[in-house]
This record gives C-alpha cells, structure tokens and sequence, in this order.
C-alpha cells in the first residue's frame, strides 16, 4: 500500500510487563534492570527482522518505533503524534469467541484510532483484494468507508460491491388500510438511495459496483456476501454513525463484522469522534 500510494511507511513493535494475575505489581516493582533491556532487545531484534523482510520486497520503511505500554493506546497514540493515514494491524488467531469474550489489540484500535485502520487476517493469498465489500448504511461515515474502500480496490483492479441491509423488525410498520405498502416504500428508497451511491462511486472503483439490499442483519449480509466467493476479499466499514432513517447503528455492525470475518477488513472512524 504505502508503495502504491507514495505513503511514509512507518513500523511499530510495543512491549509490555506480563504480570502475575494474583500481583499485577509485580514486575513494575521488583523486576531487575537486564529483564528491561531484554523486553527492549527482543522488540528490536523484532522490528530489525521486519524492516530486512520489507527492504527484501522492495518497500522503504520511513521510520522505526519502540515503544512500551498498553499495545492498543500507545499505537493510537503513535498515530495521533504522526498524523498517520492508516494503521495496518494483524489479529490474533484466537477465534470468534475469543475475540469477542477477551477483546483484542486490533479491537482497542479499530474503537479509538483517529484514522482508518486496516485489520489483517488470513494467510499470504488473503492479500491483495479480488472484491471489496462496502457496508453502505447513508450515513457520512458510511459514504467515508464507501470512499476508501472503492479507491483500494481501483489500487488492485478489485470488484466492488456495495450492501446495505435493513432489519426487518425496523420495516415493519404499515398503514392498516394497505398492509405492506410503507414496507414496500421503504425498500423502494432504499433501492434507490444504493443505486445512487453505487453510482457515484463507480467513477472511484473504475467500474460500476454490485448492489445488494436485504432485510437482514447488516452485519450478517456483509459477512455473507464476503463469504460468497473464495476469493481474497476486503470488507470496508465505517465504525459509527446513523443510516437513512436511523436504520441500524454502524458501530454495532463493524464490531460484528471485525469479530466475524475471515477477511481482512477496513474500519473507517467517524471523524466527529
């Protein structure tokens, strides 16, 4: 990414005291300086590796840092101070369940970074995008991840394919003289309003996108839709904001998704946060 866009690339490795459960003090107190200067050697050792395999490829890495603390705050910290664009994160293998019971780094950053953050997951083939899937609800925010989703997949010739789903319990309020009518009116903005936006990004994706509109739970249309193909896929979400007629909040539905997706998937804050 950073070659393709001209970007500054700049690596991070934070450290941290693992702490006895029964004494979280523990280390910060009574551990002896040379264990220090082993966590700090370690992460060195860690980040020098990297930038060999990055400089192997081709890349340019801008800058280097070490940092310690609490992985998540420090790195949102990191990007606030550098102004960064993006921040490129993996997620550990530790499962659906686990994610969502224990949290993760990816999560903490997904939640406060002041930028978009791109999670990564799958092996060497999930990478680049074949098809990128927008998770479309209205809202500013939505069109924002719309946006940089489309223009990632014109970096890599990917399809695109917009989706906005409505749950079904949010449509069914009716006039009791014509049953189904407000229903149906319903969908029949929302079809328009997504032919709309799919529209107006069809000059960033290079080629008219895919629609998909469904009464469904968001979260789950996106996952299926990703799911659909076996294809490298990316999914692109913004993490807040309210849809068209407030129909279903997008910070829930990017939490889902992050915690569901086999993929890697994009996370585009709002920016009044």
């Amino acid at each position: 990414l950073a070659q393709r866009t001209g970007a500054a690339l700049h690596l991070a490795h934070v450290w941290h005291f693992v702490t006895y459960a029964g004494d979280p003090y523990f280390y910060t107190t009574a551990l002896p300086d040379d264990y220090l200067t082993m966590y700090e050697e370690t992460g060195r050792a860690i980040l020098d590796h990297e930038v060999e395999r990055i400089t192997a490829a081709g890349g340019t890495v801008a800058q280097t840092h070490l940092l310690e603390g609490r992985s998540a705050d420090v790195l949102v910290d990191l990007a606030r101070t550098l102004g960064a664009d993006l921040i490129v994160v993996g997620s550990r293998g530790m499962g659906r369940l686990g994610r969502l019971v224990l949290g993760s780094v990816s999560d903490g950053i997904a939640h406060h970074a002041p930028c978009p953050v791109l999670v990564v997951r799958g092996d060497a083939a999930a990478w680049p995008p074949q098809r990128v899937i927008v998770g479309d609800d209205g809202s500013e925010t939505g069109g924002q991840a719309a946006q940089l989703g489309a223009q990632l997949a014109a970096l890599y010739t990917a399809k695109g394919v917009v989706v906005r789903a409505y749950e079904p319990v949010l449509v069914l309020g009716e006039d009791e003289r014509h049953p189904g009518r407000r229903r149906d009116e319903l969908i029949q903005e929302a079809e328009i309003a997504l032919g709309e936006r799919a529209t107006a990004l069809a000059a960033v994706f290079g080629v008219q996108p895919e629609t998909r509109l469904a009464l469904d739970d968001p979260a789950a249309l996106i996952i299926a839709t990703a799911e659909e193909r076996e294809v490298p896929t990316l999914i692109a979400v913004g993490s807040r904001g309210l849809g068209a007629f407030q129909r279903f909040r997008l910070g829930s539905t990017s939490t889902k998704v992050l915690h569901a997706a086999h993929c890697p998937v994009l996370i585009v804050p709002d920016k009044q946060e």
